[in-house]
């Protein structure tokens, strides 16, 4: 594996990639992997996300799988600081549109 998709791996599978749940609360305002006062909402649990990696500089974006536990219809991705459009499949998986721009460069 060259150096270039080794990082954007590390990238993807530690870091750039965190889920964002939202509240579902007045006001817009969200919650990161926590419950609204009061509320009963499990906690989500992330099992795998594929692909788990690419190659930075790449023309074309792709499609980012995240399986797991407890998603909402209101569970949102965040890649790298912003919050792609997010595709509720079901409580076990969500998807998201990833832009090539989001992968033009590899770097922290």
């Amino acid at each position: 594996m060259n150096g270039k998709a080794l990082l954007m791996k590390m990238l993807v599978t530690w870091g750039i990639v965190s889920l964002a749940f939202l509240a579902g609360c007045g006001g817009g305002t969200s919650q990161t992997l926590q419950q609204p006062p009061g509320g009963s909402n499990p906690t989500p649990i992330i099992a795998t996300i594929s692909p788990s990696s690419a190659v930075a500089g790449t023309a074309a974006g792709f499609t980012l799988t995240v399986d797991g536990t407890n998603f909402l219809a209101t569970s949102m991705v965040n890649f790298g600081g912003t919050t792609p459009t997010t595709t509720f499949v079901s409580s076990t998986q969500l998807t998201a549109a990833i832009p090539a721009a989001a992968i033009a460069s590899a770097g922290l």
